[in-house]
């Protein structure tokens, strides 16, 4: 069964192209207050998180509060970020991995909203867990020490799935040193994975989706634990963005109604990120799986990320979040 994973491939391959995937009213529109509307451009992530924003501009929300969105995707994190620096988009939706390693780095980069993690209840984690790490049925690997040895495939070296991984393997007691990892885009982890060229694969919905239809099975689920139940993904600004902080803080506003609409309307979010990344959106609920929209971004969640970066030689130090979060619900 196949069905379309080639979202990256709608955006240019030069690392700063964005392709408009929403087009927004001009500017000039009158918001619900009968004020000027403002105009801010954003660029989500190129994943079905894109869901809430996309209900919340349908539901009016932004509208509500004076803006209109130019929504383009980002074929990736690194191309997200080089677009907040060179000021071609104002907010980006960027994981937490990618955006602590710009910050590592000296790039000025301000969390102001949450844009994917996982709910307060950990019993409830597993429904939206939606990475994993996948290997054939008959490859007897049962659990993160078993990659010892093994060919690892992830989407890019040092990122987040290679996290994901490492830490796991550690936990369990093995030594990450000893996997041959390989940096495969993920449409290729899963002809690789399928022709047994890798032994394991690490991805995210939808490709997890179609690495099952292909007869690959998951061995563990990685991202809640590694998160710790907290929010895996935020919504940046650039340092010169964040000074417009009357805009900043409308689009908060009207995000977070978003986060908590797409929660409570599961059915409208699968049915929105089906439409986004052209999936068949039974293949989703009977998943069983979907993102969660968090409404709270503690400064503290991605705290523990930077130290976890930290204890895996990702990062020499972890990051100061001092004025690195603005968040206000």
């Amino acid at each position: 069964m196949k069905f379309t994973t080639t979202f990256f491939a709608i955006c240019a391959a030069a690392t700063l192209a964005l392709v408009g995937c929403s087009s927004s009213p001009d500017a000039d529109n009158a918001g619900a207050d009968g004020g000027i509307t403002d105009s801010l451009r954003i660029t989500t992530d190129g994943t079905m998180g894109a869901a809430a924003i996309h209900l919340g501009v349908e539901q009016g929300f932004f509208e509500d509060v004076g803006l209109t969105l130019e929504i383009t995707d980002s074929p990736n994190p690194p191309a997200a970020i080089a677009a907040l620096q060179s000021n071609e988009v104002d907010i980006a939706a960027v994981p937490t991995v990618p955006s602590l390693n710009a910050q590592a780095q000296g790039i000025e980069l301000i969390s102001i909203a949450p844009a994917q993690g996982y709910p307060e209840d950990s019993d409830a984690w597993a429904d939206f867990d939606t990475s994993g790490v996948y290997a054939n049925p008959d490859s007897n690997i049962n659990s993160p020490k078993d990659l010892e040895g093994k060919t690892v495939a992830v989407n890019a070296r040092k990122a987040v799935f290679e996290a994901y991984i490492q830490d796991a393997v550690k936990n369990d007691g093995g030594d990450p040193d000893q996997i041959n990892w390989v940096a495969l885009d993920f449409g290729s982890q899963i002809e690789a994975l399928r022709t047994g060229e890798i032994d394991v694969a690490g991805f995210g919905m939808p490709f997890n989706l179609e690495a099952e239809a292909n007869g690959a099975e998951m061995v563990w689920a990685p991202g809640a634990s590694f998160f710790e139940g907290g929010v895996n993904s935020t919504w940046l600004a650039s340092g010169e963005s964040i000074e417009n902080t009357d805009a900043i803080d409308r689009f908060r506003e009207a995000l977070l109604k978003s986060n908590e609409y797409a929660n409570e309307n599961l059915d409208e979010a699968i049915e929105m990120g089906a439409e986004l990344r052209d999936i068949d959106v039974d293949l989703i609920e009977d998943s069983g799986r979907f993102i969660y929209f968090p409404t709270e971004l503690p400064a503290e969640d991605i705290e523990v990320v930077s130290q976890k970066l930290v204890n895996l030689g990702f990062l020499e130090d972890t990051v100061d979040m001092t004025d690195r979060v603005v968040f206000e619900n």
